[in-house]
């Protein structure tokens, strides 16, 4: 039985959350409330990242997932794809080894689904994170990427619905799901120096994220009630905390 959020999962289960999903979810929310709830106490250090100005990696496939991106004419999803690779580069230790290329692949390509051109159509069962991670697979492939690094990128799509992503999924996944939480509802943006974040934010703006996603994400709680991001709508307050986090638009 595959576990959720993966690829796997969503095709086994169109999509779903089963109850044992559910209650998984749950769990997973109270611990990350315990753990902000103990980073943010006056009494840890918290680490500052690293300011150095991040680079964007300069290869063919690099290249190609930013043009898949902006081919779909909605500046928000590419302005939030590059704002959570910086994100996710500036809150990850960097003494821990990653695959950049796998990674840049994945948030270029991680919010495909929500863009018009490419979502699933109406009543269509599944989870519109499927459509990146075909995305990354195609991609991969046409750069003959291993199929081992195929599957990191589009297993780190599916993957970063999901509250808490664990180890044995790879850092890679844990960075895309550090980089799109902290661009959505701000999680750890406060560990940044401001100048970082007003600088990511100038070269990379908002465009009216928080409406244009909240939007997106009433399209899919409409047409598949049943996916991940709906029941985070619906029982995690997702939608409070997008429009309350520390960004204005």
């Amino acid at each position: 039985m595959s576990y959720l959020g993966t690829i796997d999962w969503v095709h086994e289960n169109q999509g779903r959350m089963k109850w044992k999903d559910k209650m998984r979810t749950l769990l997973d929310a109270v611990l990350i409330q315990a753990s902000h709830s103990l980073r943010t106490s006056p009494h840890l250090k918290v680490r500052i990242s690293d300011t150095t100005k991040i680079s964007i990696p300069d290869s063919d496939i690099s290249k190609h997932a930013v043009a898949l991106c902006r081919d779909t004419g909605e500046e928000w999803i590419f302005y939030h794809s590059m704002r959570a690779y910086v994100w996710a580069r500036l809150l990850t230790d960097s003494s821990r080894k990653f695959d950049d290329e796998a990674l840049f692949v994945a948030l270029m390509l991680h919010d495909m689904g929500l863009a018009k051109k490419h979502s699933l159509p109406p009543g269509e069962l599944g989870c519109f994170t499927q459509v990146g991670a075909q995305m990354a697979h195609e991609v991969g492939q046409q750069h003959h990427w291993s199929q081992d690094r195929v599957n990191l990128s589009a297993n780190a799509i599916s993957l970063h619905l999901n509250v808490i992503v664990h180890d044995r999924h790879g850092i890679e996944a844990q960075m895309v799901r550090t980089g799109t939480g902290a661009d959505v509802i701000g999680s750890r943006i406060d560990e940044l120096p401001t100048s970082v974040v007003e600088d990511t934010l100038r070269d990379y703006p908002r465009v009216n994220f928080k409406g244009n996603l909240m939007t997106a994400f009433e399209g899919e709680l409409m047409h598949r009630p049943c996916c991940r991001i709906s029941f985070m709508q619906k029982y995690l307050g997702f939608g409070k905390r997008v429009h309350h986090s520390c960004f204005a638009d």
